[in-house]
């Protein structure tokens, strides 16, 4: 991964789940101003890249559809918040 200047030296959080984390407009799926329960339920991983990683390996994984949300840590306090961007999103399969 190369990261742009926005999140050089920042810390990411990394999300792999079965279901989709975010609506089709980049927004976290929230209920009550958290992300909801049951999507929570579907998280499979979620590593965190130190502020100079730039790669991770998922292993093991069995066929099927997954989805990837990446979050950076732009304040540092080490939080993954609703309110927070995600800086990529998208469907693997």
């Amino acid at each position: 991964m190369i990261r742009n200047k926005a999140i050089e030296g920042k810390k990411l959080h990394v999300s792999l789940s079965r279901d989709a984390l975010v609506d089709a407009r980049g927004k976290f799926i929230t209920q009550g101003g958290y992300i909801r329960e049951d999507l929570l339920n579907t998280l499979l991983s979620f590593p965190e890249l130190g502020a100079k990683e730039t790669d991770f390996t998922f292993m093991y994984m069995h066929p099927g559809t997954y989805y990837l949300t990446v979050i950076a840590d732009m304040d540092g306090d080490g939080f993954r918040l609703p309110a927070t961007l995600p800086m990529l999103d998208g469907r693997l399969s």
